[in-house]
């Protein structure tokens, strides 16, 4: 009997246990599934971007960058030429002036009001007439028009939001998306004569930081190409065109 006492004690702690086990196992298989679940939620909701949301948080980012690096790459052809142009430098936004060489070797400088260019060692000057001076426009700008014309509306036809890799890239195909300002019959009449027209705004997926623009066009025929592809990182040292620039050049810069 005593025997038989002992057996069923252990029994007794042997069940008691493996309960506790399996309790403990199952606790911890329902949060570690919750906790997965959750992140993919987490997940999930960080993916799904509407195109209202991207481009408010990215303005909101615009307004703290106090200049960018860049590098654009220009290719325009048309029935008889083709012409390629790489410019690389930076550029500050207040005051504005940019900095910057291109791929025929030439330096310049820009302020609203002159042109620096360096040509076979020797810097001339001319007007900026329309002043002009920042590359950044091109993706700035773009955000501010998208803005306007998206009002309240969360996403237009023809303006779409892709997650790669670490970037979000906004693209806008202008055989869908009819800018305001044309009407009905030449949004219509602009499509019968365009193979492909679209623009490319990419940015950080974390920090909303702009990171590229992208522009590309052809003519349904063929024969007319232009693409545009601008990189741009964040710059926060000044630029200033220097006294000696200033002081050697005197020749106006053929326009």
């Amino acid at each position: 009997m005593k025997r038989l006492g002992i057996v069923l004690s252990l029994f007794a702690l042997v069940l008691i246990f493996t309960t506790a086990c399996t309790k403990s196992n199952t606790n911890t298989e329902t949060k570690n599934t919750s906790k997965q679940t959750q992140t993919e939620q987490t997940f999930q909701q960080e993916e799904e971007v509407t195109p209202l949301q991207l481009l408010k948080e990215t303005q909101k980012k615009i307004s703290a960058i106090s200049g960018y690096k860049f590098s654009r790459i220009t290719i325009e052809k048309n029935n008889t030429t083709t012409n390629n142009n790489t410019e690389t430098g930076e550029e500050q936004l207040n005051p504005q002036v940019a900095h910057f060489t291109n791929s025929k070797n030439n330096e310049y400088y820009y302020d609203k009001q002159s042109i620096y260019m360096k040509k076979d060692g020797q810097w001339v000057k001319g007007a900026n007439k329309d002043g002009k001076v920042l590359v950044s426009v091109l993706f700035t700008n773009n955000v501010a028009f998208f803005l306007e014309n998206l009002g309240t509306k969360e996403e237009l036809p023809g303006i779409t939001v892709t997650k790669k890799d670490y970037v979000y890239v906004l693209t806008i195909d202008y055989l869908i998306f009819k800018d305001p300002k044309m009407t009905e019959s030449e949004f219509i009449a602009s499509k019968k004569q365009i193979k492909t027209r679209k623009t490319e705004l990419t940015v950080d997926a974390n920090t909303f930081e702009p990171k590229k623009y992208t522009f590309h066009y052809e003519s349904l025929d063929g024969k007319r190409i232009r693409s545009v592809d601008l990189d741009l990182v964040p710059y926060s040292a000044p630029i200033t065109i220097p006294i000696e620039v200033i002081s050697q050049a005197k020749t106006p810069v053929s326009q």
